[in-house]
């Protein structure tokens, strides 16, 4: 039988940019949820003030990696990014904004013990125009040959390191869609860290989906 992940198995890889008012507050939340887990924050050409602020964490916290890129390349490669440099069995992906819990980790981590990757959804959501536009492109998607897994996808993820291709400049999840073979999904209570502004849409759904059909290939990954 699988057995439990432990914290130590796990990288967590977070994109950010122009978080200094409260990413040393969610690190150290990080740090007390997932005690040995490898940190990698990605900054995606942030300005001095929160530049400072990750350096300093650098510095101080033993676990933590911060990637600096030069220019700003977007959520889905800043995520790659620190995704390559990761040597654990998992990766956890999560957006600097989110207000962690144990439940919310212990939930991936419970439903990773039995699949090879996992999507978690909000909840609820403080911008009800996202998640609403959201929950609306995972029930039409299939409607329209968008398989479920690629309508499902998020940025709240746990998954196998040894799915990703190292080399492929190519989405997450559509590098998830043709390798993993065990998919689970689950809601989770997330909620917005006071005084941080959401910055994923509706768009980065949209994107995927249209990235699915171009690179499309007959095999479908089973979903679970």
């Amino acid at each position: 039988m699988p057995g439990e992940i432990q914290p130590e198995a796990v990288t967590v890889v977070v994109p950010t940019l122009n978080s200094g008012p409260w990413i040393e507050g969610f690190v150290d939340v990080l740090i007390a949820l997932l005690p040995g887990s490898p940190i990698v924050l990605v900054d995606d050409c942030s300005g001095e003030e929160t530049l400072r602020v990750l350096r300093r964490l650098a510095a101080q916290r033993e676990v933590l990696t911060v990637i600096e890129n030069p220019e700003q390349v977007g959520q889905v490669q800043a995520t790659l990014a620190g995704c390559r440099i990761a040597t654990t069995e998992w990766i956890v992906t999560v957006d600097d904004d989110w207000r962690l819990t144990s439940e919310i980790l212990g939930k991936l981590r419970d439903l990773g013990e039995h699949h090879d990757a996992v999507y978690g959804h909000a909840r609820r959501h403080s911008s009800l125009g996202n998640i609403g536009l959201s929950r609306v492109a995972r029930q039409l998607g299939p409607l329209f040959g968008v398989p479920r897994s690629v309508c499902e996808a998020s940025s709240t993820r746990l998954f196998r390191r040894e799915l990703l291709d190292p080399a492929a400049d190519s989405p997450i999840d559509m590098q998830l869609f043709f390798t993993a073979q065990r998919v689970a999904s689950c809601d989770l209570d997330l909620e917005m860290i006071d005084g941080a502004q959401r910055r994923t849409s509706l768009g980065s759904r949209l994107g995927m989906a249209a990235s699915y059909f171009k690179n499309r290939i007959p095999r479908r990954a089973p979903w679970r």
